[in-house]
């Protein structure tokens, strides 16, 4: 089993990603990802780098794919054996079964590791919504998770608790809210669904970026809406009926605050992000 001495480099390459390029990494995912069927017509796109253990499982945000860890892995892969995947409806992964909720989400994890023969132990590491679901997993699997990485993780009753303490923050919730119903509206017009689409990053290849540009399709957008509607409703509630004691499991929480123009100066420092 991990101690902390593993986990410590484990958030040092997540907070500090000097060295990685992100085509360097869309080139390696492009090249080395692969879909695994995890239950019948159900399959998620599995990127695995590196050897060791244990293996450490990168678990993204509401709406993101494996290309949130594009400046990490590459770098946790020189450590031990690294795994990203795209959630059903994210990234190279079909859509999947509405809704997606932190139970639902878990359950396809435990199915792809499964599927995979990717055994433990895991050393989990989880973006602000994906703490929520590696929080789960390792509930549910206490004799299989090495240790724990928290970045910047939304926490239960995040928003009653953000709304009552700085109001002015939880605007843009509900503002996204309502854009992510519009974009997954089946009957969305040509303009919304332009409107829907990011731009290519800027620091992808054109080809690169063209297949990063089409994920985000409806099928994303269904997918983005049901994520926030959980975040919203039931994701919280869910952690909190399973959650088990971790005893003397390694975790570690990173987290970093930015300032926005929208806040006063007292309340920027308590800005969020889901």
């Amino acid at each position: 089993m991990a101690s902390t001495c593993l986990l410590a480099p484990v958030a040092r390459a997540q907070a500090n990603a000097e060295g990685s390029t992100p085509a360097a990494w869309f080139a390696a995912y492009q090249r080395g990802s692969r879909l695994v069927q995890i239950r019948h017509r159900d399959t998620l796109n599995l990127f695995c780098l590196g050897e060791g253990s244990p293996t450490v499982i990168l678990e993204s945000g509401i709406g993101e794919s494996a290309y949130t860890w594009r400046l990490t892995q590459l770098r946790l892969a020189k450590l031990t054996r690294t795994c990203a995947y795209d959630r059903a409806g994210l990234g190279r992964s079909p859509g999947g079964r509405l809704p997606r909720d932190t139970r639902s989400e878990v359950a396809d994890l435990e199915a792809l590791l499964r599927a995979a023969d990717v055994r433990p132990p895991y050393l989990l590491v989880g973006h602000s919504m994906g703490g929520y679901n590696v929080r789960l997993f390792a509930s549910r699997h206490l004799r299989d998770v090495a240790g724990l990485v928290l970045v910047d993780p939304s926490v239960e009753d995040q928003v009653p608790k953000m709304s009552a303490a700085v109001p002015a923050a939880v605007a843009g919730v509900e503002q996204a809210r309502s854009r992510a119903r519009a974009c997954a509206d089946s009957h969305r017009t040509a303009d919304v669904a332009a409107s829907c689409a990011p731009s290519p990053p800027a620091d992808l290849p054109p080809e690169m970026a063209a297949e990063y540009v089409s994920w985000y399709g409806l099928t994303f957008s269904q997918t983005f809406q049901s994520e926030i509607e959980s975040f919203l409703t039931v994701a919280s509630k869910q952690v909190a009926a399973e959650r088990r004691s971790l005893g003397s499991m390694p975790l570690i929480i990173l987290t970093r605050g930015e300032r926005s123009s929208n806040l006063p100066a007292d309340q920027a420092e308590n800005e969020w992000k889901i």
